[in-house]
């Protein structure tokens, strides 16, 4: 595909319906860049009572919106923070979640300070986790938090780990990132800062050097993922006993080329005292991945697609977009109830939230009231720049979002830019 900017994303046949649920903002650790609204060491836990009328009210509205798509979605909650793991009242929920219905699929995103023990509870109930690898903490615990990612990831069940890229710890980062890379450990590499965020300390500014390792990591990947559909059509044309690149062939192939991204020193040491090198905006120079690591659809103005998890431009203002169908954010804390954590979009082209986990049951009439018309707005989004989310369905015009719509929904009809019944 050309450099020609998209104007589409397509994810119509995303198989989740992602639900991020901040407990509480309580953590144990005290990272200079995370704001002081997200994190602190004294806000109550949530009590396993409060979780399950909680989580009585997201089933109810997943049910509600699951109707009326083309694809049935699953149903995916993931615990965040403040440090989840340390509510003691999270563990016992998650199992009796699983317990009524092992088709829900349960996540954890975490700072990996939690046990031996507590991983192993993790990995027997099938919860998935994603470790955040923060510079700033004490090396004891740095080293304890790779043994968890390690162990998490010694069972090849899902498991990931983001790379928090620090500004003052870059070579450190680099040294961890080439050491994953042999050792088959799935990561992505983060800059540190939402996009849009140019305040230091919450959004970090990096070198020249420092930006060109994540272009190369995110060009070879890209290539990665171009290599593996061919691989796969070849796959798929021949018989399965006479085929010559089996799946676990592939997946070798893969993580061959995954080593040859960090084949030898890959960054210079970027700190001397007497360099001063001009230094430039994180997100918005660079672009960024999909957090997830999810493979999307991109396509240009002049038609073409391609398979991407990466995009150059974040600025999404004014495009219409399919978040709703696909996410909900609950903050705990707070009381209230979003369409997305980060963008907070709301369908009057403003941001804030949808409700008040309290009166979850008014927020689920009034979607499931609006549904039964037969139409449904459609989110404008009024944010600069897009983060978490950025994978999912949107457009730059009406006929294209339309379109996608269409290839979403069951029985409705797109009200672009209107509010909630």
């Amino acid at each position: 595909m050309s450099d020609s900017p998209l104007i589409v994303i397509d994810n119509h046949k995303e198989k989740s319906f992602q639900v991020t649920w901040d407990m509480s903002p309580r953590c144990n650790y005290d990272c200079t860049y995370c704001p002081p609204a997200r994190h602190d060491n004294f806000s109550k836990h949530p009590s396993l009572e409060e979780l399950r009328r909680t989580f009585d009210g997201i089933l109810k509205y997943f049910q509600t919106l699951n109707e009326y798509v083309k694809h049935e979605q699953v149903l995916s909650i993931s615990m965040t923070g403040g440090e989840p793991t340390n509510n003691p009242a999270l563990m016992p929920f998650l199992e009796e979640i699983r317990s009524r219905d092992k088709n829900i699929t349960l996540g954890i995103t975490s700072n990996g300070t939690f046990s031996e023990k507590y991983c192993q509870s993790l990995m027997d109930n099938k919860i998935s986790c994603t470790i955040s690898y923060h510079c700033e903490a004490d090396p004891k615990i740095k080293k304890k938090v790779v043994d968890r990612i390690y162990q998490l990831q010694s069972t090849k069940k899902k498991a990931s780990c983001n790379l928090m890229f620090h500004m003052d710890y870059f070579d450190e980062c680099v040294d961890l990132a080439n050491q994953f890379i042999k050792d088959g450990i799935v990561f992505t590499p983060r800059l540190i800062g939402e996009p849009g965020t140019t305040k230091l300390p919450y959004a970090h500014v990096y070198t020249e050097e420092q930006m060109n390792v994540f272009r190369n990591f995110w060009k070879r990947k890209k290539e990665i993922i171009k290599k593996d559909k061919v691989l796969q059509k070849i796959n798929s044309n021949q018989e399965g006993a006479k085929s010559t690149t089996s799946i676990k062939q592939m997946m070798i192939n893969k993580q061959d080329e995954l080593k040859k991204v960090g084949a030898g020193k890959v960054s210079e040491k970027l700190h001397k005292k007497e360099q001063k090198p001009k230094k430039i905006t994180t997100h918005q120079n660079l672009g960024r991945p999909c957090c997830g690591g999810r493979i999307f659809c991109g396509q240009n103005k002049n038609g073409q697609s391609e398979d991407i998890t990466f995009v150059k431009d974040t600025n999404f203002r004014g495009w219409k977009c399919m978040v709703n169908w696909h996410w909900l954010h609950i903050d705990q804390a707070r009381d209230k109830i979003f369409h997305h954590q980060t963008c907070q979009a709301t369908f009057n082209t403003s941001r804030g939230h949808i409700g008040l986990i309290s009166k979850f049951d008014e927020v689920i009439d009034k979607l499931a009231k609006q549904l039964k018309t037969g139409n449904m707005p459609v989110i404008v989004c009024s944010k600069r720049n897009c983060g978490c989310g950025l994978c999912l369905s949107k457009a730059k015009e009406d006929v294209d979002i339309k379109r996608l719509f269409a290839k979403t929904t069951v029985g409705l009809k797109p009200l672009i830019g209107e509010k909630l019944y």
